[in-house]
């Protein structure tokens, strides 16, 4: 699930940019290092009770970790369908 991917992510980069490793969380928290490094990779649903301890650790809220971006959409305009501009005569 791409929720999964996401949440996992940014657990990843918060763990990354506070130089901690998975044992130094899995003993903050009391989660295994298994059990974390699937989070992070996306394989591993997060229950509410873990989300809110990694929250804490990294001081964020937990609406944080669940803000997952949105894919970017493209639109298309067909030839027909353009406004034309006229040009400036110099």
């Amino acid at each position: 699930m791409e929720a999964n991917k996401g949440i996992g992510s940014k657990l990843r980069t918060m763990r990354l940019a506070q130089n901690m490793t998975l044992k130094d969380v899995s003993e903050k928290v009391d989660l295994s290092q298994g059990f974390l490094s699937q989070i992070e990779s996306g394989r591993a649903t997060i229950g509410i009770n873990s989300l809110y301890k990694l929250a804490e650790l990294y001081s964020v809220p937990p609406s944080t970790l669940l803000e997952v971006p949105r894919e970017q959409t493209t639109s298309v305009v067909r030839s027909y369908e353009r406004h034309k501009i006229g040009r400036a005569h110099v």
